[in-house]
């Protein structure tokens, strides 16, 4: 989920037939279509962030209206008291604690000028020290309309128990699980909201926010709650060329009251090819 790596490995490889697809690509859970525009890869706070193998169907209703349901790799990321669990040294993911993948289903509906979705994710935690387990789920509202010439609004709402992994800053938050062995799910709460204006041809200007909080944490120094705020500028001096500079305000709070603030600049230069 959280990678700095400098080895090759794989992001997207799936393949679609009919309505399936198989393979790993961006959760049917996650409002890709929705995102806003930023030079941040991960984006504002609070939004489902997430890309996995999954076997997924998806059925045109009518022209404007589909749904797809998806059965995805799970891999429960909750935390004890000592903290979030280690990942295994030799693969990565904690897939011998899930014994069921996660369900989602979403609708979407496409309009000529506005666009929705609303997804629902269904997923089983089980303990890693006894036969306990806990039920996680969550629900994603977004949307984005074009309100004006050449702007965008582009929104999500997210709300669940367990729902943690699916979040971008929710890794470890999934459930906690006691001395006992016994499962507890954590609630959380994600909303974003993006502004995008084209200036002119080659030069849009972009504005998003997002907040992330956690209903229910157990130690003092867990995430609460974060804020994120993104003020973009992207160029294009040629048809393959775009160029981007951003400054980002964060404010991280922790349970035990104490909060911090930190900005920072950010520049990208992207060739499609």
């Amino acid at each position: 989920v959280f990678s700095n790596s400098y080895s090759l490995r794989v992001r997207h490889a799936y393949a679609s037939w009919n309505g399936v697809l198989a393979g790993q690509t961006w959760s049917n859970f996650m409002p890709i279509e929705s995102y806003p525009s930023t030079v941040d890869f991960n984006g504002p706070a609070g939004i489902p962030f997430i890309r996995q193998a999954q076997l997924r169907y998806t059925q045109d209703l009518t022209d404007t209206l589909s749904i797809a349901a998806s059965l995805e790799n799970s891999e429960f990321s909750g935390r004890d008291a000592s903290g979030p669990f280690s990942e295994s040294t030799n693969v990565g993911i904690r897939a011998g604690l899930d014994g069921l993948p996660d369900f989602t289903l979403a609708a979407r509906w496409q309009g000529e000028r506005a666009f929705v979705k609303l997804a629902g994710l269904a997923r089983e935690l089980n303990s890693p020290t006894s036969n306990d387990s806990a039920f996680g789920w969550g629900v994603n509202l977004s949307g984005n309309t074009a309100l004006w010439d050449g702007g965008k609004v582009l929104a999500s709402l997210t709300y669940g128990e367990g729902v943690g992994r699916y979040l971008i800053n929710g890794f470890g938050q999934d459930a906690f699980v006691d001395g006992a062995g016994n499962v507890t799910a954590i609630e959380a709460y994600g909303a974003t909201l993006g502004l995008s204006h084209e200036l002119i041809e080659t030069v849009t200007l972009g504005l998003a926010g997002g907040y992330y909080e956690v209903g229910d944490t157990f130690a003092a120094d867990d995430t609460e709650a974060l804020t994120t705020v993104h003020a973009s500028l992207f160029w294009s001096p040629a048809e393959r060329i775009t160029i981007g500079a951003e400054a980002i305000w964060g404010r991280h709070e922790i349970v035990s009251g104490g909060s911090d603030d930190a900005l920072r600049l950010q520049t990208s230069f992207q060739v499609n090819f």
